[in-house]
């Protein structure tokens, strides 16, 4: 006899490409939950844009499954200001992560769910009263940046068109480098001394 494979198995695409494989993993993510990822915490599930963005990004660097990187990115734009904050108290890297998935998508970064990313992530840089260049939300100075933020801004604000990161907020981050040339996740306000071992 033939051993022929099942109804639900010869509707399953299959791929020996690891791109293409992870990129429909994440495509069956996005599309199961409303077209963005979410946590699971104590039996709840909650959305979560930052992995969402993260995503995108992906989905876009591996040149796959834009019908649901298109569909995340526009649950992105609906979902910005929960995720960023409303200015003037946006979070930097959040804003970041959304600069980076529409110049990503080809959506207008000075309009992504009505925000203009640019200039809410530029009138971060110095916001409540910390280092020239540093990037903050001036409505949460404990916990509203770190070094991965830092970069999140320099980079997006470097990859964006007809914008660019500013000199001191890239002599900023260049400053926040170890010795070992590593970088810790807290700024350090002093960089005189060393990072902190984790």
């Amino acid at each position: 006899s033939l051993d022929l494979p099942s109804a639900a198995s010869a509707k399953t695409p299959t791929t020996t490409n690891a791109a293409a494989a992870a990129a429909g993993y994440l495509a069956r993510q996005l599309a199961a939950n409303d077209n963005h990822l979410v946590d699971l915490y104590q039996g709840k599930k909650y959305a979560d844009d930052g992995e969402t963005a993260d995503a995108v990004l992906s989905l876009d660097a591996a040149g796959v499954a834009q019908d649901a990187a298109a569909k995340a990115t526009k649950w992105l734009e609906a979902d910005a200001t929960s995720y960023e904050g409303k200015a003037p108290n946006v979070y930097p890297g959040s804003a970041a992560k959304l600069l980076l998935v529409a110049v990503a998508q080809h959506v207008n970064p000075k309009n992504f769910g009505g925000i203009n990313l640019v200039k809410v992530i530029g009138n971060d840089e110095g916001a409540g009263g910390v280092a020239a260049g540093e990037y903050q939300n001036p409505g949460d100075l404990m916990y509203g940046t770190n070094v991965l933020d830092q970069a999140l801004a320099v980079l997006a604000l470097a990859a964006a068109p007809g914008a660019s990161p500013s000199a001191a907020a890239v002599s900023f981050l260049a400053g926040q480098q170890c010795n070992d040339g590593a970088f810790q996740v807290a700024i350090r306000a002093d960089t005189t001394t060393d990072c902190v071992a984790a």
